[in-house]
């Protein structure tokens, strides 16, 4: 029984010190008040604020990520919930390890998280044990062209 559960064991300890060097990464990297999601691990978010409450991270909910889209509306989608829910960030940060799991353990799925990250300017840091933190700049979403704008004048006004 001891030598079968050596493995479970090796496995929870590298689970254990990759998530310790996830809260390392984001403590070393993540600027204050940065909004930041890292799926099923949000609750590291609460261990590093009590640690840390200066800092005021924005737990950001893994629900911003989901959405039904495919293909590149996928990216469309996430950025405009980005733009309209977080209006005032400049950049999120993520766990894509997580980011990349199933919806049933938290994240959005392999398939989306690829599209995310290939389709969308990043940079990723690398930790200890295999953590990984990566950050988005938002970009900014204005309308492609406004069309022409044309001054009339007012009724009764002069040409002066």
């Amino acid at each position: 029984l001891f030598f079968g559960g050596l493995q479970t064991m090796r496995d929870r300890q590298a689970h254990a010190r990759e998530v310790g060097s996830l809260a390392n990464l984001v403590a070393q990297h993540v600027p204050d008040g940065a909004p930041i999601c890292l799926f099923r691990l949000n609750s590291i978010l609460d261990y590093l604020e009590a640690l840390l409450p200066h800092r005021n991270w924005k737990v950001v909910e893994p629900d911003l990520f989901r959405t039904s889209e495919t293909d590149d509306l996928v990216i469309k989608r996430v950025v405009f919930r980005w733009v309209t829910e977080i209006p005032d960030a400049r950049e999120i940060w993520v766990d894509p390890k997580r980011m990349g799991e199933e919806s049933d353990m938290g994240g959005i799925g392999e398939g989306r998280k690829k599209l995310i990250i290939n389709g969308l300017i990043n940079e990723t840091y690398l930790g200890e044990a295999g953590a990984e933190l990566t950050r988005f700049p938002i970009p900014s979403v204005k309308p492609e062209g406004r069309g022409k704008i044309t001054t009339i004048r007012a009724p009764g006004e002069s040409e002066e």
